[in-house]
């Protein structure tokens, strides 16, 4: 269990790594996307965490709440689909908890 969890902390903080960088940049660094293993989902790392243990994932997403804490920003994310740039896609409507920011 520890392993799992351990594991889905970091997917999360990919998950939110990669949201950060989709919305800086166009693309992710090349580097990381020939080491990423690809077609991966939320999904099927919930699944199976510990066969992605020390593996490099891509997980896209956008944020949907921002909280500051004292001196820090804390991010709320929702998981989205990558598209071939490796953008979330965005969903049939952009009103509503759905949406995020793009």
């Amino acid at each position: 269990m520890r392993m799992f969890l351990r594991a889905l902390g970091r997917a999360m903080m990919t998950l939110g790594i990669t949201g950060l960088l989709s919305a800086c940049s166009s693309t992710l660094p090349r580097e990381y996307i020939d080491q990423a293993e690809p077609g991966l989902t939320l999904t099927t790392l919930a699944a199976d965490p510990a066969r992605y243990w020390e593996k490099v994932v891509i997980l896209g997403g956008v944020i949907i709440e921002e909280k500051e804490v004292g001196d820090q920003v804390f991010l709320r994310l929702k998981n989205r689909p990558l598209d071939r740039d490796y953008k979330p896609q965005r969903p049939l409507s952009l009103e509503g908890p759905e949406a995020g920011y793009y």
